[in-house]
């Protein structure tokens, strides 16, 4: 996954917001070393600890007008998975780079959770890989509110890269740095904020690569002509 990724989400629910209940494991898969029904057993006595980190998924557009039509791709849904491993001690050695799926999840929090979680020390001692999958109570309303608002934001950032073409690449790239770095403060949704603050420091060869892993990440299909003029006249090594 690309470093400059961050957090997927529009805000944390707070107090005044509607917490969304986390149900049941929906798959597990356990190394030997641990019984499966342990991990049930931890997560069931947690699981709560985990609303903390659902996202609100209202929309923080008011006054900036409607947001930019979205259709909802199939895949967006409220499933979450995580993988990490569980140390000879019993204590969680390791959340894996990049192990924690989910659209409406805050990733960090999800990991700072899951660190807290204390098992049983495995049988033989050594370290044992865990993945698990669970998901929380969301309306499509309510998913197909928030892609929009990341949407027009993607829609907005493929703007301003177009805005800031120059006659070189050195400027070019410059000056999108630099609209990039103002800009970022200003998105309302966090995940397209880390996005457009990460792109201010990009290379001209990480660019495309950025944008693309990121919009991917974010369900975001439409195509930005600018980034991918960028892209043919600037490949990356690290280019899918």
């Amino acid at each position: 996954m690309i470093s400059l990724r961050g957090a997927l989400c529009l805000a944390l629910v707070g107090t005044a917001a509607r917490a969304a209940p986390i149900g049941e494991l929906l798959s597990l898969d356990v190394d030997p070393g641990i019984k499966p029904e342990l991990v049930r057993k931890v997560f069931a006595e947690h699981r709560h600890d985990l609303e903390q980190c659902v996202l609100s998924l209202e929309s923080q557009r008011e006054g900036e007008g409607a947001p930019v039509e979205f259709r909802e791709p199939p895949d967006a849904d409220d499933r979450v998975t995580a993988e990490f491993k569980i140390g000879s001690d019993g204590s969680v050695a390791r959340v894996e780079r990049g192990g924690i799926k989910g659209l409406f999840v805050a990733p960090y929090c999800v990991q700072e959770v899951i660190n807290a979680w204390s098992f049983p020390a495995p049988q033989p001692a050594k370290p044992v890989h865990v993945k698990l999958g669970y998901r929380f109570r969301t309306t499509a309303e309510e998913r197909r509110a928030a892609l929009a608002a990341i949407a027009s934001e993607m829609h907005r950032l493929c703007a301003l890269f177009t805005e800031t073409l120059a006659a070189t690449d050195e400027l070019r790239l410059e000056a999108f740095h630099q609209a990039a770095e103002k800009a970022a403060p200003t998105m309302k949704t966090a995940d397209v904020r880390n996005v457009t603050g990460g792109l201010s420091g990009a290379g001209a060869e990480n660019v495309a690569v950025e944008w693309r892993g990121s919009a991917k990440d974010l369900r975001f299909t439409e195509a930005c002509p600018a980034i991918d003029a960028w892209a043919k006249k600037h490949p990356s090594p690290f280019a899918e």
